[in-house]
């Protein structure tokens, strides 16, 4: 925890209109011809005060665009400026530009000064004139303030913010933080709270400038930050809550800081904390279906997957409307049974003998102890075989599961449906209104053979068996006027382990790939992995084929010679990095699935060419002993990892290449 002084700025502007463009080329900065403030000195001991700066400037043939005038106090540490955009007097070409600034109680007290004179024009011409510039050229720089001087920063009395768990898959959350600040005699000036995502790459912040109950000097201050929608999911910690009080004193407490005090400071985004239960996500409401199967489909609006029932599962039931009774889906294969007893969960619902009419689903979790969710939701489809459907399911004359969905270019339309093999593969597209080239067409969803599909990864063991063929009937590839879908795909982590199932990839790590026609080379497209959904989701611009899969690493061997490292080319590479270790430093006393010395140590440094393919080792390992070597590779996103072992640890070495 810290406490320091701050800045106070106050900026007045005035906007003018830029002049007509000359002709002629403007290269000089504006000409300072006066410069002067009033007073001269200011007593803020009961009130603020306000100085005013007057500039008298010319530019040729732009004229001035903004003058902004700042003091400091004599420890630097409170600043005070204003800033204008037009003359009070003359004109842009020559006039004087006067600005109020502001000098507020409890500052410190002492010889203010003018540190920055700032002057720029229409051209883009800018000027900077400092203390020692004015005085040099006879202008006055210093300001007598007089003060009751407050150097404490605001005291944090309680802290607490909530909700502390969110779910962001169907839209962006608010989260709000609710501080008891007191200072005395400033009074508080504004509280602001921030957080940050896991990987730090995210953060959220919100500033409350006045107090929702209370006072200034003694009160609660309460603010409202936004987690988006499909932000990256895990734990997020409140980084630092700064209070900043009128005289520009601030007290910043880090997470270190609030945990000491006994404070929360953890954000869970990911699953809603609760007794599990579910909500149909496909088919939609109020659709009519037709085919031999549909995909129902469940999200957990409440609980995680670690809190549903192994043995009972998320059961899928329907009734006829109105007078039926809920009984179980008949599922259509065994891959994906009803009750579905691992995440995510979706059945096949064989409807092939379902007479036509109106129909209620639902999803009933089960928790722990194997209790039934006592009120699930519920939505209203209609089974029409003979009928124009919404949604039309089936295994394929090539046994793949396709679905067939109607959508309108007018209104918002999803298409969902889940693969019937093994995988646990589930694939939802949202296609915005206006994305569509004709008024209605029909999307198409199918789940292609993987062995057909993974000779065109780059590397076809990176692949986790997820592929999907997403395509509109009409021919329509690109979604009009640069609008963007989407885009969920599941995959299966029961355990929760962090990898991928029947893999040893990482789902850190996986990557969305879309199939390059030109090519027929699946190529990255940017995506975010929900790790707490077992979900990767991307807003494409286009419809295709798409993979989930695994990073690219070099693949490596070992020449005759026993010296000579050699490994494939990866397209995405612009040099390679080669690690080194001993082999009887492979040991693991710890338990841990990690050699206890990491991975080796660089030695780049004695590759001749890092870009070509092979690396020499003049070095002997010494009797009864052997290397292993290690290659990453370096692309436009900077150096890759090392991969993972085969329980899909990250591999780490001593020291990264540098």
């Amino acid at each position: 925890m810290g406490t320091w002084r701050g800045v106070v700025s106050v900026f007045v502007l005035l906007v003018v209109l830029a002049p007509a463009v000359l002709a002629q080329t403007d290269t000089d900065p504006p000409l300072l011809n006066d410069f002067d403030f009033n007073p001269r000195s200011v007593d803020v001991t009961t009130d603020p005060e306000r100085v005013i700066c007057s500039v008298n400037v010319s530019d040729w043939p732009t004229g001035v665009r903004s003058v902004e005038c700042f003091f400091e106090s004599p420890t630097t540490m409170q600043r005070s400026g204003c800033g204008i955009n037009g003359p009070a007097t003359g004109t842009i070409y020559h006039g004087t530009f006067r600005c109020e600034l502001s000098i507020y109680q409890y500052v410190e007290a002492g010889e203010w000064r003018v540190t920055t004179l700032r002057l720029g024009d229409f051209a883009g011409n800018y000027t900077e004139f400092s203390t020692s510039d004015l005085e040099g050229l006879g202008f006055p720089t210093t300001l007598q303030v007089v003060s009751a001087e407050d150097s404490t920063g605001p005291s944090l009395i309680d802290f607490d913010f909530n909700p502390k768990n969110v779910d962001v898959t169907t839209g962006p959350s608010t989260v709000t933080c609710d501080s008891h600040v007191s200072d005395v005699p400033a009074g508080v000036h504004l509280v602001r709270c921030e957080i940050y995502s896991p990987t730090t790459t995210q953060r959220s912040y919100c500033t409350a400038l006045s107090p929702a109950s209370g006072t200034v000097y003694d009160g609660m201050f309460s603010c409202e930050l936004s987690i988006s929608e499909f932000a990256e999911e895990g734990e997020r910690r409140i980084s630092k809550l700064s209070l900043l009080d009128r005289a520009g004193n601030v007290t910043e407490m880090r997470t270190s800081d609030l945990e000491g005090r006994g404070f929360p400071t953890t954000l869970d985004v990911g699953f809603l904390l609760g007794e599990p239960r579910c909500n149909i996500v496909a088919p939609l409401t109020a659709r009519v279906i037709s085919g031999d199967s549909v995909t129902a489909r469940a999200r957990l609006a409440q609980g995680s997957p670690a809190e549903v029932s192994q043995a009972y599962g998320v059961r899928f039931d329907y009734r006829a409307i109105p007078f039926g009774e809920f009984a179980p889906i008949p599922a259509r294969n065994p891959n994906h049974p009803n009750p579905d007893t691992s995440y995510p969960y979706f059945t096949h619902w064989d409807v092939s003998a379902v007479p036509d009419g109106d129909y209620e689903l639902r999803a009933v979790a089960h928790d722990l102890a194997g209790t039934p969710d006592p009120a699930p939701e519920t939505i209203t489809i209609t089974i029409d075989h003979g009928g124009p459907p919404n949604v039309e399911e089936y295994v394929n004359a090539e046994g793949r599961q396709e679905s067939q969905t109607a959508v309108d270019s007018a209104s918002e339309s999803r298409i969902a449906s889940g693969d019937h093999t093994e995988a646990s593969t589930a694939t939802d597209l949202t296609l915005p209104p206006g994305s569509l080239l004709y008024t209605t067409d029909t999307a198409k969803l199918v789940y292609p053979d993987s062995a057909d599909e993974e000779g065109q990864l780059e590397q076809p063991e990176q692949s986790i068996g997820a592929f999907v063929d997403l395509s509109l009937l009409s021919g329509q590839t690109d979604l009009e006027a640069g609008q963007l879908g989407d885009l969920n795909i599941s995959y299966a982590d029961a355990n929760q382990d962090g990898v991928v199932d029947g893999t040893s990839i990482r789902e850190d790590d996986l990557e969305l790939r879309h199939l390059d026609t030109g090519t027929g080379s699946y190529i990255v497209i940017p995506s975010i992995v929900l790790t707490e959904h077992n979900m990767v989701h991307a807003e494409p611009g286009f419809l295709g084929k798409f993979a989930l899969a695994g990073p690219l690493m070099p693949q490596m061997w070992i020449e005759a010679d026993k010296a000579t490292v050699t490994w494939e080319a990866v397209s995405t590479a612009t040099s390679y990095v080669v690690y080194r270790g001993l082999l009887s430093a492979l040991v693991d006393l710890d338990l841990d699935g990690l050699p206890d010395n990491d991975f080796g140590d660089c030695m780049t440094h004695l590759d001749g060419d890092p870009t070509d393919l092979l690396f020499f080792d003049p070095d002997d390992p010494g009797a009864g002993d052997g290397f292993y070597y290690l290659v990453g590779f370096v692309g436009a996103d900077g150096a890759t990892g090392l991969g993972n072992t085969s329980a899909g640890m990250q591999r780490e070495p001593n020291v990264a290449c540098p």
